[in-house]
């Protein structure tokens, strides 16, 4: 068996991505850009969101998904956010 038998897929199977979302959240424009299309670059779907609030109010759909969040942010923090 040769060793690229034993690492793990590089890839998502065929499918995986449109059931996954990356959630962005944070108040820095240049850097909520940056990341949206860094992480799009690579074929994720991604979300981002300038406050907690405004993630809050939104209707999140029910996929698998990652947040990627500031923990400083003016009103509600990162860190609350995660108890919310």
């Amino acid at each position: 068996m040769s060793a690229a038998a034993d690492r793990p897929p590089t890839s998502q199977p065929s499918g995986s991505q449109d059931r996954s979302l990356v959630f962005i959240v944070d108040d820095d424009l240049r850097l909520r850009d940056a990341l949206s299309s860094l992480l799009r670059s690579v074929g994720h779907n991604v979300e981002v969101f300038s406050s907690a609030s405004d993630m809050l109010k939104s209707k999140l759909p029910d996929l698998v998904s990652c947040i990627v969040l500031d923990v400083r942010m003016p009103g509600l923090s990162g860190l609350d956010l995660q108890t919310a």
